[in-house]
């Protein structure tokens, strides 16, 4: 799979390209370097399931247009 640059795809493929990623837990912003980002969703300090599904939960919802970051 062809990593994506910031700002390189059309906004339908960033959304597309976010939902593949996979919810990762993280102690710190140090757990995971460059193209990792490409694979997961992170947030630093999240280190539970349910925490980082509630961030990504508001991210997808703001997507769809329903809210805003």
């Amino acid at each position: 799979m062809p990593t994506a640059a910031y700002g390189s795809l059309p906004f339908a493929e960033q959304a597309e390209f976010f939902r593949r990623k996979l919810n990762l837990p993280t102690d710190g912003w140090t757990d995971i370097y460059t193209r990792e980002h490409d694979w997961a969703f992170v947030v630093a300090g999240a280190n539970r399931d349910a925490i980082v599904a509630d961030f990504r939960a508001s991210v997808e919802k703001a997507l769809a247009g329903e809210s805003t970051l």
